[in-house]
């Protein structure tokens, strides 16, 4: 029949229940949501990489923008309506001459007038061929000014010209008419409007034209370098370096920081650059890889949690499992004792009465009485010597006294008081104690308790072939002294050999089961071995019998006095 508790489930099936309500459904549930969340944690992920590729670009771009707009300065910044006049012209001859010459990347430094109040319309154009100043029809005429002038209305009219910087705006010519040799040859404008002198337009406009091999040499390895190697600048915060390319409107790769590669984000370099794009790239990874090495490593720790929950889960129900089986064995403990002691003293109380009241006429029956009485309370004794020896040992405060002595006369003398007893039960006992058995250090009356507790083991569990052997013999191979117990009773199945000496232990099925016993017996045989620094040891089949052997040392225990000492007990595994 199974037991069931008060929820309607078999005992041993409750607390693995409370555990999957109480601890496995919500880490299930809770593991479930993280992985959702882990999930979209790796989109995000992919996201935040491509935006941090995104900003190294705008980082890029912003640097390229402000270096034209620094070398604009020193050129186009001491221009204003006041000179633009006839007797300025030396003037600003002398500083664009003087500009191109600190600057050999400038290709050209002009200015373009269209102040009539001032001397009219001109043009004054810086290039290797000299300062020519353009005015009347030439203006309209001369291929250089008609240039020039388109370049700024397309600048002007560009939407990156809404981003101007420090009022310069930027144009840059195509390649497909000027490039021949694979290289980017075109120039780079830069613009700056002239004030109109008190007027809302503009006066006309000044503005140089700058090498595009320069541009791509200085200017964007400058800004490149630090943005895709830099300690500071790192994509997603992950540590890994970027890489960062320029490629004209062919597709051609102009310029690339070390280790250029594998880039997976483009923009252009508006509005400095506008015909040029800019690549980022995280060096020997992907965005994609980054976003799943960052999920793998969330998944794992996921699983090292989960992991550490299920150990510590099941070491919890192990140690509830293990504290409910003692609860059990405590209880059937408590059952089998109780009726250990009500049977003795029901035969002690009967005879008792029997022979108080003087019912008992013949003399031998009288004696057949007082054996019994006898017997049950040598029983009775028995069983409470067990109990306070337990109580010492779980306490820790069970001690033994050891001396040097002859180990066989204790065995003949234990099987001397025990054999009445054995022979009245039908019992065929051998004693069989070798000659060269050596001198031991043992404790006298431990030695004896656990010696009678074994063939009353044998005794018990003995129904029909009523035979025990009890053999002591030196092992020479390891110095011991081995006493042994032999029985043809029931048997213990394999399993059961090794539980059988725990405390409150009952093997739960078959004939051992249904013999009375308090389940400490051989639980203090075992305890009683290892405080000799010695052991005990079963072998037994099924129907075949057992034998029991107790090991102890020849020599005195470890840390005692040869002759006479004293040690500590300890609690049962």
């Amino acid at each position: 029949m199974i037991s069931r508790s008060k929820t309607g489930l078999p005992r041993g099936w409750r607390l693995p229940a409370l555990a999957a309500v109480a601890v496995v459904l919500p880490a299930l549930l809770l593991s479930v949501m993280q992985y959702r969340s882990l999930a979209e944690l790796r989109e995000k992920t992919r996201y935040a990489a491509q935006e941090g590729l995104r900003q190294s670009l705008q980082r890029v771009r912003r640097g390229v923008e402000e270096s034209l707009a620094r070398a604009a300065d020193d050129a186009l910044a001491p221009l204003n309506p006041e000179i633009l006049t006839p007797e300025g012209d030396r003037e600003l001859e002398a500083h664009f001459a003087e500009v191109r010459r600190r600057h050999p990347a400038v290709e050209k430094v002009f200015l373009v007038s269209h102040c009539s109040y001032h001397a009219g319309d001109f043009a004054l154009i810086s290039s290797p061929e000299g300062v020519r100043r353009i005015a009347g029809r030439g203006l309209e005429e001369r291929h250089e000014v008609r240039h020039v002038r388109t370049a700024y209305n397309m600048a002007r009219l560009a939407p990156a010209a809404q981003e101007a910087t420090r009022g310069y705006v930027f144009w840059q010519e195509g390649c497909s008419g000027g490039c021949t040799n694979g290289t980017a040859s075109s120039l780079v404008y830069v613009f700056r409007s002239l004030p109109g002198g008190g007027q809302q337009s503009p006066s006309g406009f000044a503005g140089l034209a700058l090498n595009a091999d320069y541009v791509r040499e200085n200017f964007f390895m400058e800004f490149a370098g630090p943005a895709a190697g830099g300690g500071a600048e790192r994509g997603a915060g992950d540590g890994t370096d970027l890489s960062v390319g320029v490629f004209d409107e062919a597709g051609r790769e102009l310029a690339a920081s070390a280790g250029g590669g594998g880039y997976e984000v483009r923009a252009p370099l508006s509005p400095a650059l506008p015909k040029w794009t800019a690549a980022a790239g995280h060096r020997g990874r992907t965005v994609e890889s980054l976003a799943a090495d960052n999920f793998r490593e969330s998944i794992a720790l996921l699983a090292l949690v989960l992991c550490c929950l299920a150990l510590g889960l099941t070491l919890i129900l192990r140690s509830a499992a293990r504290e409910e089986r003692l609860s059990h064995a405590k209880s059937a403990f408590v059952s089998n004792v109780s009726h250990e002691l009500k049977t003795p003293l029901a035969l002690i109380r009967l005879f008792a009465e029997t022979l108080e009241l003087g019912r008992v006429k013949d003399p031998e029956k009288a004696r057949e009485y007082y054996r019994i009485i006898n017997h049950e309370s040598g029983r009775l004794t028995q069983l409470i010597n067990h109990i306070l020896d337990f109580s010492k040992i779980e306490a820790g405060a069970k001690d033994y006294a050891f001396a040097r002595g002859d180990l066989g006369a204790v065995i003949r003398q234990v099987v001397t008081t025990y054999e009445f007893q054995l022979e009245r039960a039908g019992f065929e006992l051998r004693v069989e104690v070798g000659r060269d058995l050596p001198e031991a250090v043992f404790d006298r009356d431990a030695f004896s308790q656990a010696l009678l507790n074994l063939i009353d083991n044998a005794v018990k569990y003995s129904p029909e072939r009523k035979s025990i052997t009890v053999r002591a013999y030196p092992s020479h191979s390891n110095g011991e002294v081995v006493i042994e117990v032999a029985d043809e009773g029931i048997g213990i199945p394999r399993p059961e050999q090794e539980k059988i000496f725990e405390k409150f232990y009952r093997v739960a099925a078959g004939a051992v089961h249904d013999t009375r016993g308090s389940g400490l017996g051989l639980a203090i045989v075992r305890h009683i071995a290892e405080a000799h620094r010695g052991r005990v040891s079963v072998e037994s089949a099924p129907g075949n019998g057992s034998r029991f052997r107790i090991h102890i040392p020849a020599r005195a225990p470890a840390a005692t006095d040869p002759e006479r000492g004293r040690a500590k007990g300890y609690e049962v595994a």
